[in-house]
């Protein structure tokens, strides 16, 4: 499978929604981490009416680290307290619904979007691996059957 002809995901998502592109940036390139869906706290404060120190208070004393939310150290300087918040999905819905002001539902209302074409994107993947990859491998074997065919005849 040739994954260099592919979409990449922001591609497919700014392809396939009228959502603005910096906002995909945000939450789905520099700041989602594919594997575990966390989703960085400078970023949902750019896009919402939170105050960054508000929004930590709020999230240490009523969420779980670990579960709700991670935190990660910089670890090239021990030594600096710089930090980066990560939220889980249900955590991000939860905190944006607290606060139901028009900037926080438009966030919300573009999130959930976004992750239905995410869905899409994936339907996708998977309709290009069937077609490129067992389509070519199936050809192969009905050549190899064919060729079996032959020489028994």
């Amino acid at each position: 499978m040739d994954f260099t002809k592919l979409i990449t995901l922001t591609d497919y998502l700014k392809n396939h929604s009228d959502i603005n592109h910096e906002f995909i940036d945000d939450f789905f390139l520099i700041n989602y981490n594919c594997l575990t869906n966390l989703i960085n706290l400078e970023k949902i404060i750019k896009w919402t009416d939170y105050k960054k120190n508000d929004l930590k208070k709020y999230l240490f004393n009523n969420y779980k680290e670990k579960k709700d939310y991670k935190i990660k150290k910089d670890k090239k300087n021990l030594k600096s307290k710089n930090e980066t918040i990560l939220l889980t999905p249900s955590c991000l819905r939860s905190i944006i619904m607290l606060k139901q002001s028009d900037k926080n539902l438009k966030l919300m209302e573009d999130y959930f979007k976004l992750e239905e074409i995410k869905e899409e994107y994936k339907k996708y993947l998977i309709k290009d691996f069937l077609y490129n990859y067992i389509d070519k491998n199936l050809e192969k074997i009905e050549d190899k059957i064919e060729d079996k065919i032959e020489d028994k005849i």
